[in-house]
């Protein structure tokens, strides 16, 4: 009977991991349906759309991790395929270019200090 008490903590495990994956899927959907109301209001405003898909990306990881206790890189990455899914048709083909270019310097930026920080 010495496997009973490793039940009951791989049960947790699995729980622990299934409340935050799908809590993170959940609060990344939310907060992109949330985002096309505040998209759709900026349509043609390209410093204002840049400006709040950069705070809203912030915000839905703090709010998964620091409130709900889920997984905040999860719920980030829901909200970006959202966002790339749904999301595009609130943004003006205008704005979504210089949106395209900021993440992309976003990325460049990010891949760069991992780099660095991972040479070192």
């Amino acid at each position: 009977r010495g496997g009973d008490s490793n039940d009951g903590v791989l049960m947790d495990i699995f729980k622990e991991t299934v409340h935050l994956t799908f809590g993170g899927i959940a609060i990344g959907v939310v907060f992109g349906m949330a985002s096309t109301l505040i998209f759709a209001r900026t349509f043609k405003e390209q410093q204002s759309t840049i400006s709040m898909s950069l705070a809203l990306t912030y915000l839905v990881f703090y709010v998964a991790a620091a409130t709900f206790r889920v997984s905040g890189p999860i719920a980030v990455c829901a909200f970006g395929f959202f966002m790339s899914a749904v999301g595009l048709s609130y943004i003006s083909p205008d704005v979504h270019e210089g949106l395209a270019v900021f993440w992309d310097v976003i990325a460049f930026v990010a891949n760069t200090i991992v780099f660095v920080f991972s040479g070192i």
